[in-house]
């Protein structure tokens, strides 16, 4: 029979105990520390493995994103279903894709790219055309959205 343990012991590196006493005082609980840290480091890789996944969902081959022939028309841009979309904010990177002509993020829907980039930046106004990179279905590489308004503008690259 197996007893599970409660516990663990943990090779701590000595002199970066030592500057955490010196630091915080001899009282300082070095042990709850680390153990907060790790539970935090957890949660946050549990966040990315769930983004990860609908990621991977969304971005399969087979999964159904509507009339190929629709899209998302974002002036002067027209966005075929399909598109993925990739955002940075906060030191983190977020995807979407284009399905039934809007934008697919998780499970909620968005009829405009400013929506969806809005409720990545958690409400603050932002411009789009310079936070989004995306993909086409017949495409191999993510393209700057700036870039490509700027090519469908003047048919050059600015």
């Amino acid at each position: 029979m197996v007893v599970p343990l409660s516990h663990i012991a943990l090779l701590f590196p000595t002199d970066l105990y030592a500057r955490l006493l010196t630091r915080f005082g001899p009282d300082f609980d070095v042990t709850k520390l680390v153990v907060s840290l790790a539970s935090k480091h957890v949660a946050e890789a549990d966040t990315l493995v769930v983004e990860k996944e609908t990621f991977e969902k969304v971005t399969s081959p087979l999964f159904d994103d509507g009339d190929p022939n629709g899209g998302l028309a974002w002036s002067p841009l027209f966005l075929v279903n399909g598109t993925q979309l990739r955002m940075s904010y906060g030191q983190r990177t977020y995807h979407a894709r284009i399905r039934f002509d809007q934008v697919q993020y998780g499970e909620e829907q968005f009829p405009t790219m400013s929506q969806w980039v809005r409720k990545v930046a958690n409400g603050t106004s932002r411009n789009a055309w310079h936070d989004v990179w995306f993909k086409t279905p017949d495409s191999d590489a993510f393209q700057y959205a700036d870039a490509m308004r700027q090519v469908k503008r003047t048919g050059a690259f600015a």
